[in-house]
């Protein structure tokens, strides 16, 4: 297993605070998501840029000095380097299930700002993000603002997840 990469989850933690942004039509592309250099890291010889407008990660061809896609999203994994190559490890999706759902929430709550999802695409996708967990408790993110809610047997109220949940009885695992 790959350790991940104390520089891309920095990266990637951007694109949450970006989705905290209050948005205007006014503002330009700098002025939104900030210097270029705030979206890039050096993983051995290879320099990756996180487009932080589709959340999709390319690495620099130094031969036709251009970037190009390596077919990953941000929170899928984690890039190394090894024997001068740059790989990709995918996580293995039991790290910290409760924050994998909130960064999915901020991935949906972005391709929503920029127009990928309607209202009611966002929400149908946002209510996927509940789960059933051991203590036989259901909890799911809110859709108004990322944070965790539980089911009181009568209503959705604040809740914060402590650990991950283990047992999941439903709800689509990540």
């Amino acid at each position: 297993m790959v350790m991940k990469n104390t520089n891309q989850q920095l990266i990637e933690k951007q694109i949450i605070e970006l989705c905290k942004k209050n948005f205007s039509d006014d503002l330009t592309v700098q002025q939104f998501a900030g210097d270029f250099e705030k979206w890039t890291m050096k993983v051995g010889e290879y320099e990756l840029f996180l487009n932080p407008f589709n959340c999709s990660w390319f690495y620099l061809d130094t031969l036709h000095d251009s970037y190009e896609d390596t077919n990953h999203k941000a929170g899928e994994g984690t890039f190394y380097a090894n024997r001068e190559l740059l790989r990709f490890e995918p996580d293995n999706g039991g790290e910290n299930f409760a924050d994998k759902m909130v960064y999915q929430y901020w991935m949906l709550k972005l391709n929503h700002f920029i127009g990928k999802l309607s209202e009611k695409e966002f929400l149908d996708e946002v209510y996927k993000l509940r789960f059933q967990g051991a203590d036989g408790v259901w909890r799911q993110v809110s859709s108004s603002n990322g944070e965790w809610l539980k089911y009181n047997g009568s209503a959705w109220v604040a809740d914060t997840p402590q650990c991950v949940y283990n047992s999941v009885k439903g709800g689509d695992k990540l």
